[in-house]
C-alpha cells in the first residue's frame, strides 16, 4: 500500500510538472508558416517627375526573417523559392514577425532599406498557417 501511495505521489508531481510547462514560441513544435514574397518594381518618369510601377513579380531568392514572440532580433532566416514562396516549419503555437528587406523610395533612411513586415499567429499545434504575401519594393 505506501508503494502504490508513493506512485500515485509520483506520478500528480509528475503530472503537475509537465503540464505547467508553457512553451514559447520558437522551433521545437510541429506548426509551419508559409508565405510569398512579391516585388513590386518602380522607374522614374523625368517627364512628369514621378516614381511610376513599371512591372510586378515574385521575388525568387530573397531572404526572409522570422522574429519569435517578443525578440528584437531575427531569429531564423530562409530564402524564398524560384516563385517567391517561403516556409518555416516545426514551430509551437505562438506569435510571429516574418519580414524581408524592401528598398526605402522616401530616402529617409541612411541605409537605403525598410522592413515590410507581418504579424502571424500560430494557436495549435500541426497548423500550417499562410501569412499575407510580404511586398517589397525594388
Amino acid at each position: 500500500m505506501k508503494l502504490l501511495k508513493s506512485t500515485i505521489w509520483f506520478s500528480t508531481l509528475l503530472l503537475l510538472v509537465f503540464a505547467s510547462c508553457n512553451k514559447e514560441p520558437g522551433v521545437g513544435g510541429t506548426s509551419a508558416i508559409t508565405g510569398q514574397v512579391w516585388i513590386l518594381d518602380f522607374d522614374y518618369n523625368p517627364v512628369l517627375g514621378v516614381w511610376e510601377k513599371s512591372k510586378e513579380y515574385a521575388a525568387p531568392d530573397t531572404r526572409v526573417f522570422i522574429v519569435y514572440g517578443t525578440d528584437s532580433l531575427a531569429s531564423d532566416v530562409t530564402r524564398t523559392n524560384l516563385d517567391g514562396y517561403y516556409r518555416f516549419n516545426w514551430l509551437y503555437p505562438g506569435d510571429y514577425t516574418v519580414y524581408a528587406y524592401s528598398e526605402d523610395t522616401t530616402f529617409s533612411i541612411l541605409s537605403g532599406l525598410l522592413t515590410s513586415e507581418l504579424s502571424v499567429e500560430i494557436t495549435g499545434r500541426r497548423q500550417n498557417v499562410t501569412a499575407d504575401t510580404l511586398i517589397i519594393i525594388d
